[in-house]
């Protein structure tokens, strides 16, 4: 599974590097990008039951998908006028692998 970045006005090699950061918090972290969008994701539940009972089981990565968020902003945003840089990355999961793709096999 991949990762995708949506920053509005960003060129190719700024999403390449956004991309390159986020994937690297996930490195660091010895997680997956899929395993960090399910610990964010049961965070986030059981925040909206109120924190009731036990934590969730994975909730010791549950920050790693929004630092991998903050680093692609960071990187891919590098060198702009601050009012430019959006809060997010807009990171997301994607079944899409471009080595697979028409034109990378060419």
């Amino acid at each position: 599974m991949s990762i995708t970045i949506h920053i509005p006005g960003a060129k190719p090699d700024e999403i390449v590097r956004g991309l390159l950061a986020a994937q690297a918090v996930f490195d660091t972290a010895g997680v997956t990008p899929l395993q960090a969008a399910e610990a964010d994701f049961d965070m986030e539940g059981w925040d909206i039951q109120g924190f009731q009972g036990e934590a969730p089981d994975n909730s010791d990565i549950c920050d790693v998908w929004r630092e991998a968020d903050l680093a692609a902003v960071l990187a891919c945003c590098e060198g702009w006028p601050k009012d430019k840089v959006p809060a997010t990355a807009e990171l997301e999961l994607s079944d899409l692998n471009l080595r697979d793709s028409p034109a990378a096999r060419k």
